[in-house]
């Protein structure tokens, strides 16, 4: 039986042996490599310039909102001040110092009537004057002179009382004109200007009608006692005339001797 030959080892088997765990050392040495190495602790950084920075504009935006805050307040305290101008502008006066006097002109107007004045306020003065003053006119009425006489100073005393009664209306004018000036300097807001105004034009006006209801007192007076001498005058010298005409017509048809009056400027 022949017998095989037994296999001798190679000699170079344990080279390629060592070059095979050179390799994988050297590959375990790059994984350890190529491992990431362990983080390491992190220390908090600080920018102390941002965080000013930061500071600065929210304290610059909380001061803005602020004075936006106060611009609105004194928005609202302009209109609240407006509203309060406009109130004390519209408000009126809480007591104005009117005076009345139409019940003084209905007394003065009644003294002129009273008695048997032959006043203006007569509705028919026109007519009653050429009545009692006819002008050149004879007596025909021998109570006419009287009547004449005893009216006319009638109408004086009744302008005499008129004038005293109207007279007793000064002080409390006065008074009245002293208590408007002194509202006056408390005067507050245009209405209550305007109503002084008004309150003083209402007073003028009142005057006015004073100083017309005087002159016509005046007036009337004056009429009258001119007229009373003028008709005195007119009416005299008519029945004077008449007194001659039918004196010298009497004698100048009488049959009885003697002698006889005729005016020359009664001749043909």
């Amino acid at each position: 039986m022949t017998s095989r030959p037994i296999p001798h080892l190679d000699h170079r088997h344990p080279r390629q042996r060592r070059r095979r765990l050179a390799l994988a050392a050297l590959a375990c040495a790059l994984l350890a490599l190529a491992a990431p190495l362990p983080a390491a602790a992190q220390i908090p950084v600080t920018d102390a310039a941002h965080i000013a920075l930061n500071s600065y504009w929210h304290y610059l935006h909380y001061l803005q909102f602020a004075f936006q805050i106060y611009q609105h307040y004194q928005q609202i305290a302009n209109q609240v001040r407006q509203i309060d101008n406009q109130l004390r502008a519209l408000a009126k006066l809480r007591d104005p110092n009117w005076r009345e006097i139409q019940t003084l002109l209905y007394q003065l107007d009644a003294l002129m009537r009273s008695g048997r004045a032959l006043g203006y306020p007569l509705a028919d003065a026109g007519g009653q004057f050429r009545q009692l003053y006819p002008g050149w006119t004879p007596w025909t009425d021998p109570t006419a002179p009287q009547q004449q006489a005893e009216r006319a100073l009638d109408t004086l005393r009744a302008g005499l009382a008129t004038t005293s009664q109207q007279s007793q209306s000064f002080a409390p004018g006065e008074q009245l004109l002293a208590r408007v000036r002194d509202q006056m300097t408390r005067t507050d807001g245009h209405q209550q200007a305007l109503e002084q105004l008004a309150t003083l034009s209402a007073f003028s006006a009142q005057e006015q009608l004073l100083t017309r209801q005087s002159l016509a007192v005046a007036n009337n007076q004056a009429a009258v006692a001119q007229g009373y001498w003028l008709d005195r005058q007119a009416q005299g010298d008519a029945s004077f005339t008449l007194l001659m005409t039918e004196t010298s017509l009497a004698a100048y048809q009488s049959t009885s001797p003697g002698f006889t009056f005729r005016p020359s400027w009664l001749l043909p």
